[in-house]
């Protein structure tokens, strides 16, 4: 066709993206990596450790679309998700479980980002367990003559107990006593 405006060169990038973001999780402190059961590792956490929840779009930054969004889940059926990042290349969003309302227990966390083309990333899904609750001990004492036999124990209803340590101190008078001195410590 004629250019009745003079001659023109034009050029246009033309971007191709045909694959879909990376997800990828971290938790804050405090956490502890644990079989949670039946041989499923997982994460101990308390209801105020901050979950991170990343995205990186792929193949890499100059080819990339860009990410759109990250999503969330503890069941699989309701969904959270971000705004969006605008075509980010990578993405980071956090809360800690008291944000969400999420108390004591047992949960699963899927999660999955999508691209500024629609391309949606694997999901990524594992358990992980709530845990406020310091561990109860109890210690039982009985004397024979000049010995004194104690046993110690403790529980914990979610993570489990690591370690045992008996404390004692001891007094002639109930008013002048000895510092405190470790008796005995033992691992479970």
């Amino acid at each position: 066709p004629p250019f009745y405006y003079g001659d023109y060169d034009a050029w246009c990038y033309v971007l191709v993206d045909h694959d879909a973001p990376n997800v990828t999780k971290e938790y804050g402190e405090p956490n502890v990596y644990m079989d949670l059961g039946g041989g499923e590792m997982g994460h101990a956490i308390t209801s105020h450790t901050v979950i991170y929840i990343n995205a990186t779009d792929l193949p890499d930054e100059a080819n990339a679309s860009g990410i759109d969004k990250i999503y969330w889940s503890f069941d699989g059926l309701t969904w959270y998700n971000t705004t969006s990042f605008n075509g980010a290349y990578t993405a980071s969003y956090s809360f800690t479980p008291a944000d969400l309302g999420l108390t004591e227990g047992f949960y699963q966390i899927f999660i999955e980002a999508s691209d500024r083309l629609g391309h949606v990333s694997d999901q990524l899904k594992q358990k992980f367990v709530i845990d406020d609750t310091a561990p109860e001990s109890v210690a039982n004492a009985s004397c024979q003559g000049k010995t004194i036999i104690v046993t110690a124990g403790a529980s914990d209803n979610f993570v489990g107990v690591e370690s045992v340590e008996l404390f004692g101190r001891y007094s002639e008078d109930g008013m002048n006593w000895t510092l405190w001195m470790s008796y005995g410590y033992g691992t479970y």
